[in-house]
């Protein structure tokens, strides 16, 4: 990330604008989700699937976001889209720094899959032996699919602070995580200060946050999928 302080960048105003502002950011992820969709623009590579797939999750949160921005907005989605925002960030740059954290985050989708898998599975009866058998048969596909592309199985994933501290960020998660999942959760304060968790400050702090991890991530990823600039709108 940018060395600058966030005071550098800061310009406060209307909820309507920031609305407007995180619009047009989105807008250039569509742009750039657009551009790697097609086969002929970049190769399609494990890295180069993972960081296109980060840029749609990274879309779909802005889009929740700017569809939350108004002057009753809910704390707990802004809440969200930040984290996940931040868990994006992180994320993406580790797997840009460093090829075993790309083939991890790769198996743990299908560590992911087969753990949804047995827990629907935990609660299904006599009645759905189709629906168990195509679990089965699913979760075997997955198994073939970590042989053919070298990656090995993995039971749990990486947590969010381990990758913060991997790649230097470990006085930002310390900052904000926490300030995330107070607000993300039904915590004591959440439910019994609703009025005082939702106060203009936390939600400066969220939207502000929000917007420097798309940013940053924006720049990375148009980078690394050599994108060209004339693709995207001015900022």
């Amino acid at each position: 990330m940018s060395k600058k302080t966030l005071r550098e960048f800061v310009k406060h105003d209307s909820i309507k604008n920031v609305k407007k502002n995180v619009l047009k950011i989105d807008l250039n992820y569509k742009r750039l989700i657009q551009f790697c969709s097609g086969t002929e623009n970049i190769e399609r590579t494990n890295k180069n699937v993972a960081l296109t797939n980060i840029a749609k999750g990274t879309h779909r949160s802005l889009s929740l976001l700017a569809n939350n921005l108004s002057d009753d907005y809910d704390i707990t989605l802004i809440a969200l889209c930040a984290r996940n925002l931040f868990e994006l960030n992180i994320r993406l740059r580790s797997i840009i720094e460093d090829e075993n954290s790309l083939n991890k985050w790769m198996s743990e989708m299908v560590m992911d899959e087969k753990q949804i898998i047995d827990a629907i599975s935990t609660i299904a009866n006599d009645n759905h032996t189709t629906e168990l058998e195509l679990f089965e048969n699913k979760k075997k596909l997955n198994d073939s699919i970590l042989d053919q592309n070298n990656l090995k199985s993995v039971k749990s994933p990486e947590t969010v602070k381990s990758i913060a501290e991997k790649i230097g960020e470990q006085e930002e998660y310390t900052a904000l995580f926490k300030l995330f999942s107070k607000l993300l959760h039904p915590t004591s304060y959440l439910i019994n200060r609703h009025n005082e968790a939702s106060c203009i400050y936390s939600f400066n702090i969220l939207i502000v946050s929000a917007q420097k991890y798309a940013f940053d991530m924006f720049e990375r990823l148009r980078i690394e999928l050599n994108v060209p600039e004339g693709v995207l709108k001015p900022w």
